[in-house]
């Protein structure tokens, strides 16, 4: 017989396969922090001898959770001005707050708190964007936790870790540089989002993500608000403007997209563009989604564990009780629609729209101009939306 240092027998174990797999009566066998093999139990138990045998009578064991986007630090302003439109709560309440109490200090504290809360929820690997972004490097490798750490770039926001965009820039790269060699550790260019960071600095991030193959982490299309104060000072919508600075690609995670419409999702090439944290967990900010079912239709991809022979074995894997399991999973909603697009071409897709009325021919929402909507067959009528709605002509989309 094979040793090995584990076997793990859960309940349950879910591997995250593409068959959804919930497997019953199957075990884990672990050796030098890697998975030798994924069996049914008995087979396991068969040709392997373990160091310690760990049974979980009651347990769903699963790769961990990865929470996509975090401040984790600012577990310590939970509930501070909630429910206020986004704008009114970060410059009136927590920008203030931020200026008056946000230190090395205060970020330790919070990043520390975070970092339980996730560990005790079954959460083993998070992306973060906040100031003083090498004490929440150093506080997750202390807790054994992987995590991408964004190094923040705001214009004109000076605060206690950097004045100016310039510095935010050079002390992310410091940072990048001090864990370059980490096993848990990774970074990210995280500028702040469309309206807080102009079209200089952002060009910048993108010639250093490209030499450096590092990824970009940024709130976008997250308020009605932004779409409107980009289209007028821009003459374009955000994640246009991002494009035409060539920063939307694989490289970059767009997080919250809560205002979305189809040519937004077609701009990219099909799986170019990561999307974490859409519009449900928003509702705490006064947001409202654009069109909820679109929201659903880029790929999270790189946010993504599953488990096969030979994966690295986690140091913290997710063993849920099953109470916690079925909470989880109802709150979880369905990928609805997924836009058809080659990946070799920029060609805009032609999805269908969540808009569509049905056959009864029921009235369109209210705003949306019909008048110059392009025939179809009768039992599916489309209805277009109007020119405030549309985008630019040389990338409208005929549904």
């Amino acid at each position: 017989m094979q040793s090995v240092d584990q076997i793990i027998t859960p309940r349950w174990l879910i591997p995250v396969d593409e068959a959804r797999s919930v497997l019953e009566g199957h075990a884990l066998a672990v050796a030098d922090d890697c998975i030798v093999a994924l069996d049914t139990a008995d087979a396991i138990n068969a040709r392997y001898r373990a160091k310690a045998e760990i049974v979980l009578d009651d347990h769903a064991l699963l790769p961990g959770l990865v929470n996509a986007h975090t401040h984790a630090a600012m577990t310590l302003l939970r509930g501070y001005a909630d429910d206020l439109p986004l704008m009114e709560w970060l410059t009136e309440h927590i920008w203030p707050a931020e200026r008056a109490w946000v230190d090395a200090g205060f970020v330790e504290i919070g990043t520390d708190l975070a970092l339980a809360e996730m560990i005790r929820s079954g959460t083993t690997c998070f992306n973060d964007m906040y100031f003083f972004p090498e004490v929440a490097a150093a506080r997750a490798e202390n807790a054994g936790m992987r995590a991408c750490i964004g190094m923040i770039v705001i214009d004109d926001l000076p605060s206690a870790w950097a004045q100016n965009a310039d510095e935010c820039i050079n002390k992310g790269l410091e940072l990048r540089d001090s864990v370059r060699h980490s096993a848990l550790v990774s970074t990210a260019f995280a500028p702040h989002a469309p309206y807080s960071v102009g079209d200089k600095t952002l060009e910048k991030i993108r010639v250093l993500a490209d030499e450096l193959d590092c990824r970009i982490h940024m709130h976008i299309h997250e308020t009605r608000r932004e779409i409107e104060e980009s289209t007028g000072r821009y003459g374009m919508r955000p994640l246009e403007r991002l494009d035409q600075l060539d920063l939307v690609g694989p490289r970059l995670t767009a997080i919250h997209m809560i205002q979305l419409l189809p040519w937004d999702i077609c701009r990219a090439p099909a799986g170019a563009l990561q999307i974490s944290k859409p519009w449900p967990s928003m509702a705490s900010m006064s947001c409202t989604a654009r069109n909820p079912t679109l929201n659903w239709a880029a790929a999270c991809a790189p946010w993504k564990n599953c488990w096969k022979a030979g994966s690295p074995w986690p140091s913290a894997p997710t063993a849920l009780p099953a109470t916690m399991t079925s909470t989880c999973s109802a709150k979880c909603r369905p990928l609805r629609y997924w836009p058809k697009e080659s990946a070799k071409t920029r060609r805009p897709c032609r999805p269908t729209p969540p808009w569509k009325p049905p056959p009864s021919a029921a009235p369109a929402p209210s705003g949306w101009n019909t008048s110059s909507a392009p025939s179809a067959p009768a039992k599916k009528p489309i209805s277009s939306p109007s020119p405030s709605q549309t985008a630019p002509p040389s990338r409208s989309i005929t549904p």
